[in-house]
């Protein structure tokens, strides 16, 4: 297996999006959606708006409209959307026609109909994303049953995020998916909303790479 793409959603602060940069995780987000605290603004700052290669940047947006999108896309340069609200395959396929980006959906999960439902997204997406079922689209910090991605037939690679720490990573990475590529850190690696601890992500990121 492969090691792990891994990718650290949330980001806002230039200093720390430099930080982060230097450990060359796989792709960092950048939240385009006002109702989180992690909102990053329309407004780039010149940290937020330049190439991270070869870091892959993601616009994560929920139920934004393609112009929307664009505008976002325009300020930031993003090489991949993620789509986190109630967004149909043919959503999907027309947001990676009209910014030339990867798509990433995210799927929330609180059963088996949910991993199946992913399925019928494959044609119009580059990646899925697993997510714990919640209320809001801002996250729940907890992680889902696991046993249901199981059921999972599709044949786009997908992504495993919500509440993964140190501790639920060390249990999720004895799993195996023929289909699972990536794990999605957030919130429990914050200190506060959109500021995370450079330190445990470094310490994270060089153990998965080892994997």
């Amino acid at each position: 297996m492969k090691p792990l793409l891994i990718k650290v959603c949330g980001m806002r602060d230039d200093t720390n999006i430099c930080q982060l940069r230097a450990l060359t995780p796989d792709f960092m987000g950048l939240i385009c959606h006002p109702g989180s605290p992690r909102y990053v603004g329309l407004a780039s700052t010149a940290i937020q708006g330049a190439s991270w290669s070869p870091v892959q940047k993601v616009g994560v947006f929920v139920n934004a409209s393609v112009d929307e999108m664009l505008a976002y896309h325009r300020a930031f340069g993003f090489n991949c959307i993620q789509l986190h609200g109630h967004e149909t395959p043919e959503d999907c396929e027309m947001v990676r026609l009209q910014t030339g980006c990867r798509v990433l959906k995210a799927i929330s999960v609180s059963g088996r109909a949910d991993v199946e439902r992913a399925e019928s997204y494959c044609w119009a997406t580059d990646y899925l994303l697993f997510d714990t079922h919640c209320t809001d689209f801002g996250g729940s910090g907890k992680t889902f049953d696991w046993s249901l991605l199981d059921h999972y037939q599709g044949t786009t690679p997908f992504f495993i995020s919500g509440g993964l720490g140190e501790q639920e990573l060390s249990q999720l990475l004895g799993r195996q998916w023929p289909k699972w590529v990536g794990v999605d850190l957030n919130s429990r690696f914050e200190t506060a909303p959109a500021l995370k601890d450079i330190a445990r992500l470094k310490k994270v990121i060089e153990q998965l790479r080892k994997q």
